[in-house]
């Protein structure tokens, strides 16, 4: 409950500041004679821009709990590493859900239930593969792999935020061409 309250705060917190500077941007290259802005909003950035930390967190503290639990070490560890996992797991799960409403909004149900039984049904496969993989790799190798499989996700998400502007001005142009909202 802490995450979903937090991240939804969080996203719009962030989404606030980063409109108003690009209206205020907008406005002042309005004031210079140029009235198209070249470059979107990013939203890409406004909704992801915070997102490797908490997914850093959760590969962190996967590790830490899936080594724990094949040393059999004291519950502690365990339970805090849980804690941060569930915490942390709410940020980036927010934060593309909110994304993709805001990227197409003319079927916001049918994106975020896509993306809901895509995550879901991702659960369902790791759940029902995850005694062969520790039977193979120990408990402890499982949660390295997944956790190299959050930082490989990552890499993705930097490269995607890093190259926001462009990826945004084609949806503009291919949106505009079918006719649709930008």
């Amino acid at each position: 409950m802490i995450g979903t309250l937090s991240s939804g705060k969080l996203l719009d917190k962030v989404y606030r500041r980063m409109k108003k500077n690009y209206i205020e941007k907008t406005e002042a290259a309005k004031a210079e004679g140029n009235e198209t802005p070249t470059v979107p909003f990013d939203i890409l950035k406004a909704r992801l821009g915070y997102y490797p930390l908490p997914a850093l967190a959760v590969a962190g503290f996967s590790l830490m709990f899936g080594w724990c639990i094949s040393k059999h070490v004291n519950i502690a560890p365990i339970i805090i590493a849980m804690f941060v996992i569930s915490l942390s797991t709410m940020f980036p799960m927010s934060a593309v859900n909110t994304l993709l409403v805001d990227l197409y909004p003319e079927m916001s149900g049918s994106a975020a239930s896509l993306n809901n039984l895509f995550r879901c049904g991702m659960g369902a496969i790791i759940v029902s593969c995850l005694s062969k993989m520790n039977d193979k790799m120990t408990v402890g190798g499982t949660y390295s792999f997944m956790a190299g499989v959050n930082f490989v996700s990552i890499s993705l998400i930097l490269v995607l935020i890093r190259n926001s502007n462009s990826i945004l001005i084609k949806r503009r142009e291919k949106r505009s061409k079918q006719g649709l909202p930008v």
